[in-house]
């Protein structure tokens, strides 16, 4: 290993960082899809009634650390570019003295001292912008996927019920009228990116949700599927 990676390995996640990273990325992913999954069964229970609404199981639980690992990885991977970044950044523009002095104390690489304070700097600065991404990005997902669960469930419900009366009672009387009245629409209505304005603001019926994109469509996007009725 040389001393630059030696370095980078001593500022890196752990095993136990990531670890406890992946836990809270699972539980908000599924907290967040278990809300948003009770939020479209509050905007259409006037319409619908599910037999069998979804609620969290172990298979989910699984799912949902099994994405976060993928998630932790990543971050954990960025992380390291950019101390990586750091300590080539200050290696490159220290002195021949600061580099001459430093080999008694680093292995060669800069003044000990000016490295964890750029270390420091860099990771507040990484934290800044990362955070919030990845909290969007999280919490985005399972709200996506939890509006999506619930309209799946109204679908296969609906063709049950058209099947075999003895199912459950999905809704009411007048079955294609009311899921006719129950529409998603991509939320804000403005965007900032050529890719989402193609969808802001746009409603859609449940038949044509499996046809738009997931969002958060990219990082820091901001749209997201809501449940409306007429």
């Amino acid at each position: 290993m040389s001393r630059l990676d030696a370095l980078v390995a001593a500022y890196a996640f752990t095993p136990d960082d990531k670890q406890r990273l992946t836990r809270l990325l699972a539980e908000a992913y599924l907290q967040s899809r278990a809300q948003a999954y009770q939020k479209a069964v509050a905007t259409t229970q006037h319409l619908v009634r599910l037999y069998k609404p979804w609620t969290p199981s172990e298979q989910d639980a699984k799912a949902a650390t099994q994405w976060a690992k993928e998630q932790v990885e990543g971050i954990a991977g960025t992380y390291e570019e950019r101390v990586r970044s750091i300590i080539e950044e200050q290696i490159a523009t220290s002195t021949e003295q600061e580099r001459a002095f430093a080999d008694s104390l680093v292995g060669g690489a800069i003044n000990a001292i000016a490295l964890a304070n750029g270390i420091r700097g860099g990771v507040k600065a990484f934290i800044t912008w990362k955070a919030p991404q990845i909290t969007n990005a999280t919490w985005g997902k399972g709200a996506n996927d939890g509006t999506r669960a619930f309209v799946e469930d109204v679908l296969a419900e609906s063709e049950a019920d058209e099947e075999d009366e003895d199912v459950g009672d999905l809704i009411d009387e007048d079955t294609a009228s009311n899921l006719e009245r129950i529409r998603v629409e991509v939320v804000p209505s403005e965007s900032s990116s050529d890719f989402c304005k193609d969808y802001a603001g746009n409603s859609y019926s449940l038949a044509e949700v499996a046809s738009i994109p997931d969002f958060p469509a990219h990082p820091n996007c901001q749209h997201e599927l809501q449940m409306v009725t007429s």
